[in-house]
């Protein structure tokens, strides 16, 4: 799961420019919530989350015996932890877990065999209780890796890549094992030639296996289909060939009609440091659906992404290196929502940037929130990650917004009206008005398209900024807490920044344009002036600010807290 690469190497540089926030569903600072922490040796997690109907399993490397541990913690639907440190009485790399509508099942990478590690698997019952002893699931010869996993609804297909010590082996296995702990066929070579880091999801007919390849194709991101009887049905083929490398680990979710694949490419060229996110939407027949993705390209180094669907929309979540001065060694978690066309539905955002570092999020959906897990204060060099905590927070889904709103403006016009009808009349795709389709059920119907008309007549609901808004400034190091009142066009509030500094706010609000001024109300600092955009529903806030004196200036982001 870690990247050894020397292409893993993090340049870190300051940002260029400030992430902007999302428009809907982001948790403050304050929601984050402790998994497994407290202990000396330090602890890990890569995510892997399972959900049982009633509580999340977040697999945890570590424990107050050793870093290496092997076990797991149940979390509730509201952040509080079930019981304690579930351990399996086994030491290996961090473990991942799935979910098969009785038991769990918690799979690592087990180093009883050191340094031929194997993969193992341990039941778990959704109260906590250890199911049977731990079991072998990989061969007993050659080193392995544990790169991904998932239930089909019979079986668990669970990947691994080839290990030994210098990476001189190359190939991505699987093995199906059934629910009751029982290997189901032989081991599954997905490819013999692959590099390492595979993913792996499931679209109800067939697993989708992805990789960066070996050799040659070290810097392309390939695809293959598995059968749920452990068949290949297809040869692997080209999801991204850019000249880029690429070598660092993807993600992938199935989105209900097509897969969302995200990797990143380092753009700079080979040991440059300048990493960046894309994606591709590739159909369950493996043809790429539109052209590629660019989920971020922020100024500095960013990979580790991870992604979930909600029934709607792709969260896409990853680790942004940006060492802002004041820090030091620094990594952040940032998000980012996407329709199903690839469409980006929402501003990125911030999901954990508090001081020092966090990295290697994880995004799960389940009960209608997404989870995503985090290591915080952990460290990474030379491709190796070493925790030290394991955080989580909730997420709410991104809103559909005003039915009809297709270039979700916060306004309706009647060339939208008409590109809905040419949707309902099969003249163009469902993409080209996404918002069209309120149900979320891959078509607009006339019931759709009235709402839109009645959102053309009487507007689409008007955002008030009136709330609690988290803020964080283009200044190294610096968020900042506001409480705004709207009154008609008046805005009236207080400001609170993590330097210790308060303001009386004033300004005034037009649309979604504010233009505000902050006055010190405890004797320090500058007064300031701003001017924000607001999302079209009310959630997010873009800004750019000035000091009185002349002396400072900057960019901001800012999300309503839920």
């Amino acid at each position: 799961m870690m990247c050894t690469s020397s292409r893993c190497a993090v340049t870190v540089a300051l940002a260029a420019t400030l992430l902007a926030l999302v428009t809907a569903g982001v948790a403050d600072a304050e929601s984050k919530f402790p998994i497994a922490t407290g202990t000396a040796e330090g602890q890990l997690s890569l995510g892997h989350v399972a959900f049982d109907g009633t509580n999340y399993l977040v697999g945890i490397q570590g424990d107050a015996t050793g870093h290496s541990s092997v076990g797991a913690q149940l979390v509730s639907q509201s952040g509080t932890l079930v019981g304690s440190l579930i351990s399996t009485g086994r030491t290996g790399g961090a473990p991942g877990a799935g979910f098969d509508g009785t038991n769990y099942l918690l799979v690592w990478s087990d180093d009883g065999t050191t340094p031929q590690n194997q993969i193992y698997g341990q039941r778990i019952s959704p109260s906590g209780s250890l199911v049977g002893a731990p079991f072998q699931i990989g061969p007993t010869s050659g080193g392995q890796e544990l790169t991904g996993g998932t239930f089909d609804g019979t079986n668990f297909l669970i990947l691994w890549r080839c290990s030994t010590p210098g990476d001189t082996c190359a190939g991505i296995y699987g093995q199906l094992v059934a629910p009751s702990g029982a290997l189901v066929g032989p081991v599954i070579t997905v490819s013999d030639s692959a590099r390492k880091d595979a993913r792996i999801a499931f679209d109800g007919s067939n697993y989708l296996v992805i990789w960066h390849g070996a050799g040659a194709a070290a810097d392309m991101v390939f695809g293959r289909f598995v059968s749920p009887a452990g068949t290949l049905p297809a040869p692997a083929f080209v999801i991204n060939a850019s000249p880029a490398p690429s070598d660092n680990p993807p993600a992938i979710a199935f989105g209900g009609t097509n897969y969302l694949v995200v990797w990143p490419d380092e753009l700079g060229g080979s040991g440059s440091g300048e990493w960046h996110l894309f994606g591709q939407l590739v159909t369950p027949t493996g043809a790429l659906s539109g052209g590629v993705i660019a989920i971020s390209t922020a100024a500095g180094a960013e990979y580790f992404p991870s992604t979930a669907f909600d029934g709607k929309n792709y969260l896409v979540t990853w680790t942004n290196f940006t060492c802002n001065p004041p820090e030091g060694t620094c990594a952040d978690v940032y998000g980012q929502y996407f329709s199903k066309c690839g469409t980006a539905v929402s501003f990125a955002f911030p999901v954990a940037a508090g001081p020092g570092s966090q990295l290697l999020s994880a995004a799960t959906f389940a009960a209608g929130q997404y989870l995503v897990t985090w290591n915080d204060g952990a460290t990474f060099s030379q491709g190796d990650v070493t925790g030290r905590d394991v955080y989580g927070t909730f997420l709410a889904p991104a809103p559909v917004g005003c039915v009809g709103d297709c270039g979700r403006d916060g306004r309706m016009t009647v060339d939208e009206i008409l590109t809905m009808v040419n949707v309902a009349l099969g003249n163009t795709t469902l993409c080209a008005c996404e918002t069209g389709d309120a149900n979320a059920d891959g078509q607009i119907t006339i019931d759709e398209i009235l709402r839109a008309v009645n959102n053309a007549l009487t507007g689409c609901p008007v955002p008030t900024a009136t709330g609690t808004w988290d803020c964080i400034s283009s200044t190294p190091g610096t968020t900042v807490v506001m409480t705004l009142v709207q009154s008609d066009s008046n805005i009236t509030g207080s400001e609170v920044t993590s330097d210790g500094y308060t303001f009386t706010i004033t300004g005034s609000i037009s649309g979604l344009s504010l233009a505000v001024t902050g006055v010190p109300s405890n004797g320090g600092g500058s007064g300031w002036t701003s001017i924000g955009t607001m999302s079209a529903d009310g959630n997010s806030m873009i800004s750019s600010w000035s000091t009185s004196d002349g002396k400072d200036s900057g960019t901001g982001s800012c999300v309503k807290r839920q």
